[in-house]
């Protein structure tokens, strides 16, 4: 089953190239998260 940790350094390469799109397409992600979490926020205190 070594091979599996052999292609772990292969997929890291490739996906380095991509990095920007990468940190782009996550603080995106994270920015839905956390608008939801504001939401959230919002309501609860609606709520109280």
């Amino acid at each position: 089953m070594s091979y599996r940790w052999l292609s772990i350094p292969a997929y890291v390469a490739c996906h380095q190239a991509s990095s920007d799109w990468r940190s782009s397409e996550i603080a995106s992600h994270y920015q839905i998260v956390i608008s939801g979490i504001d939401d959230l926020n919002i309501l609860s205190i609606w709520h109280v």
